[in-house]
């Protein structure tokens, strides 16, 4: 059995605590838009709603909500918070799902937004979690039957802008969860730099084509850089085909990989490139580490419905090596 707060749209309350298996209150404004805040019964006297708020229009969707919660209990408490916008009549607008981890005393802050003008209703629900944030996200890119919205980097596109999500960077490769686990900026022949990104860890100074001969189930985009990135760089690059490819599982069973190549799109932005002095390397020896890199990145390849499903990649990096091979170049 669950508490329940409903708010109208544009109201600031404070709440306090009513030892009732069911508590609704509702004030009449001329807005339409109802904000109601379920919390489970686990977190009764725990989790303290704080304030909700409502802009219609918001700053920069036609209507957003600001939510914040206290853990005022002394333990920890691991949170799963879901948000769903709906119409009069309960049709579904979209949502979003977060795992957060509130320490005693500690409030958090609760962000949503729609553009969409037929939504009179935003629904959140709040519930202890057993899963990590990680975890959640796989979950979520693992279940096709959640419909994400195109635009804001969570879902495949073919025309990718800097709509990033704050997560480490990962997505679906052939309809299964594929997250980044190595990174890696690297000038493999002069003067042309390449970015590889991989969902295993492995020694970047051997590289992925040495660890595929003991994982060969090992996937890794590939992605031909222009030039060297340097802090500030962006490179974006609407769908067509060649660019890079996909060292990718034919189908969730496979145990090798297969090289595809396809049309590609992307916006990849470097916030940071510290790289340092270049020396001369042979190709066939150990290469040599000069630095690192972060940034953001969104990464999509067209997929056939003869061949391999449409896949993607975005999120953020930070501190990501950079491997330098071939002739000496300027730092």
């Amino acid at each position: 059995m669950n508490k329940k707060i409903t708010w109208l749209i544009g109201i600031t309350v404070l709440i306090s605590i009513f030892f009732l298996s069911r508590y609704t209150d509702t004030l009449s404004l001329t807005s339409s838009i109802k904000i109601e805040i379920e919390l489970s019964r686990d977190l009764t006297g725990d989790i303290q709603i704080i304030s909700a708020e409502g802009k219609k229009p918001g700053d920069v969707n036609s209507v957003e909500t600001t939510i914040i919660l206290k853990n005022v209990s002394d333990t920890e408490k691991r949170i799963l918070a879901k948000g769903d916008w709906q119409d009069a009549r309960g049709g579904a607008y979209g949502g979003s799902s977060s795992v957060r981890i509130l320490a005693p005393g500690q409030a958090q802050t609760f962000q949503a937004g729609t553009n969409s003008l037929n939504v009179s209703v935003y629904k959140f629900s709040v519930g202890l979690s057993d899963k990590t944030e990680d975890e959640l996200l796989t979950e979520t890119l693992a279940n096709k039957e959640i419909q994400i919205a195109q635009g804001q980097g969570m879902t495949y596109t073919e025309s990718p802008t800097d709509s990033i999500p704050p997560w480490t960077p990962r997505g679906v490769a052939n309809g299964e969860p594929f997250k980044a686990e190595t990174i890696i900026f690297r000038q493999d022949h002069f003067p042309d730099w390449r970015l590889g990104i991989s969902d295993r860890q492995f020694d970047v100074l051997k590289g992925a084509g040495y660890e595929r001969f003991t994982q060969k189930d090992l996937q890794t985009i590939y992605i031909d850089l222009p030039h060297e990135p340097t802090t500030g760089s962006i490179f974006k690059r609407e769908m067509s085909y060649g660019g890079g490819y996909f060292q990718i599982k034919p189908s969730p069973s496979a145990f090798e990989t297969t090289s595809w190549n396809t049309s590609i799109a992307y916006y990849i932005e470097i916030t940071q490139w510290n790289k340092g002095p270049s020396s001369d390397v042979n190709c066939n020896s150990l290469q040599a580490l000069t630095g690192t890199a972060s940034g953001r990145l969104y990464i999509s390849f067209q997929g056939s419905e003869y061949t391999l499903e449409n896949s993607w990649i975005s999120g953020v990096f930070e501190d990501v090596p950079i491997v330098y091979c071939g002739k000496k170049s300027k730092a």
